[in-house]
């Protein structure tokens, strides 16, 4: 494991928060996720790696604070802006 991710403010939390099972993500099911996100001091290097990652891979799970179709916003803009 990476030294940052030791860091991680989500060790040893339940992967369900940040997978949820429903077939229809709300706010709701988001919610405990993003409070460990907020105040996670890797939460960059989190987003940076998912960022990383080919979009058409990118369906699932929270990270660095962002839903998929969060990152799949934040990764157009960026495209837009470079």
């Amino acid at each position: 494991m990476s030294d940052w991710r030791s860091r991680a403010a989500c060790i040893g939390t339940a992967q369900v928060v940040f997978f949820p099972t429903e077939r229809k993500f709300t706010s709701r099911t988001w919610s405990q996720a993003r409070v460990l996100c907020a105040r996670c001091e890797v939460r960059e290097q989190c987003l940076s790696i998912a960022l990383a990652v080919d979009v058409t891979e990118d369906r699932w799970g929270m990270f660095g604070g962002m839903t998929p179709s969060e990152r799949r916003y934040h990764r157009r803009k960026l495209a837009r802006e470079a």
